[in-house]
């Protein structure tokens, strides 16, 4: 393969990465089947790590930049204020619902329980949602009830799963 093949070659494969991420988003929306979920996952995590790098390898200058770890929320779980209709049951709830037996990252966590909490209406506000479920996930991490690795503030650098 030379240069102008790879350039062809990655620019297919971050388009099917963009394509994967919204067939496991379809997936978790509307099946319950766990083996499709978990092996289109896999085709992601295979496609960033096994298939992408052998080209950068080849081709370092085609390497995306990497990325600053940045913190994406500070915001503990005794600062978060739930409406009275809501109990933190309903969101270990939702949490829970959305965890899996291996690792997901921090960000897909949330933003799953992100669009679960808007399929049943919850009346949580819609700014800071998203911080809000975070910080139960670092509080129930820190409390031995998930697995947590990483620094959980770093959504995108961090995972959680359910203790086996």
């Amino acid at each position: 393969m030379d240069r102008k093949e790879a350039v062809a070659i990655v620019r297919q494969l971050k388009e099917a990465s963009l394509s994967l991420n919204d067939a496991i988003r379809i997936a978790i929306d509307h099946t319950q089947e766990t083996q499709l979920k978990h092996q289109i996952g896999e085709l992601i995590v295979a496609l960033h790590f096994d298939i992408l790098p052998q080209i950068y390898d080849k081709y370092p200058d085609l390497r995306p930049p990497p990325e600053k770890p940045r913190i994406s929320s500070k915001l503990r779980w005794n600062k978060v204020k739930l409406p009275p209709s809501i109990s933190e049951k309903d969101i270990d709830g939702i949490i829970f619902s959305e965890l899996e037996s291996h690792w997901l990252k921090v960000a897909m966590v949330v933003a799953r329980a992100f669009d679960r909490c808007e399929k049943l209406g919850l009346p949580i506000p819609r700014v800071g949602r998203h911080e809000i479920f975070a910080a139960r996930l670092r509080e129930l991490a820190d409390n031995d009830r998930i697995e947590g690795a990483g620094d959980l503030r770093k959504w995108r650098h961090s995972e959680v799963r359910l203790k086996d």
